[in-house]
């Protein structure tokens, strides 16, 4: 799974607020957005469920 790249993400309604994290290395993920009020998000999906050769 060398070219997977795991996300995730925390969205806070009240708030208005939305953190992208993205997995750093084995041990940790890094905040790589963070978004609010009217921001525009923009996901990165590519190929979810699909493995490449």
């Amino acid at each position: 799974m060398e070219d997977c790249h795991f996300a995730y993400w925390i969205v806070d309604p009240e708030a208005r607020t939305l953190e992208q994290y993205r997995h750093a290395n084995e041990a940790r993920y890094e905040l790589s957005g963070f978004y609010e009020g009217d921001d525009r998000v923009t996901p990165r999906i590519g190929t979810i469920g699909r493995r490449t050769k």
